[in-house]
């Protein structure tokens, strides 16, 4: 039989486990500041699970914190991404990837998904971090509209196109001469 603590070493034991539990306060505290601080969404989930989630996330989702507190974490990708998006959680893959998110109102938005495992509060977690790509997209695809436009006024221009350089080279775009 062990011998009895003294009253000493109760009371060092006490000490270091209060400043064990304020060091882990501090630790979700400062967790809490930067995930509410972040222009992007943050969640953090065990196999669909949500433990945790900023406001930003639930924002671009179109729920209160307490809604997604009841929702599994892939009801809010699109069903088309799902199988994917569960195949790479499974495999801890932490490469950056697209899907679409499902909003509250079942309408979709492209967003760019970088993953992360941590221990969360003795659990094994995923931190997730979500940014709303919508206007990338916007972009991306105004762009490629911009270029298929100008492509087709320089083929069927009736004229030689060409453009010059600062070196004097010329590049030959295209002749398109009728008589």
């Amino acid at each position: 039989m062990a011998p009895k603590p003294s009253y000493e070493e109760l009371e060092k034991e006490l000490a270091e486990r209060d400043r064990t539990e304020e060091a882990l306060r501090e630790s979700e505290n400062r967790y809490s500041t930067l995930a509410e601080a972040s222009f992007e969404g943050v969640l953090i989930h065990d196999k669909g699970i949500i433990l945790e989630a900023n406001n930003r996330f639930a924002e671009m989702f179109g729920f209160s914190i307490a809604e997604l507190m009841r929702i599994n974490a892939f009801e809010l990708i699109a069903p088309e991404y799902r199988d994917e998006v569960r195949k790479r959680a499974a495999a801890e893959d932490e490469r950056p990837y697209e899907a679409l998110g499902l909003r509250k109102d079942l309408s979709t938005f492209p967003m760019e998904i970088r993953t992360a495992h941590m221990l969360y509060k003795s659990r094994n977690a995923r931190v997730v971090v979500v940014h709303d790509i919508t206007d990338r997209k916007r972009a991306e695809e105004g762009l490629r509209e911009s270029e298929e436009k100008y492509r087709l006024l320089i083929k069927n221009l009736p004229c030689i196109v060409c453009r010059g350089y600062k070196d004097w080279s010329v590049e030959l775009l295209t002749i398109r001469l009728k008589y």
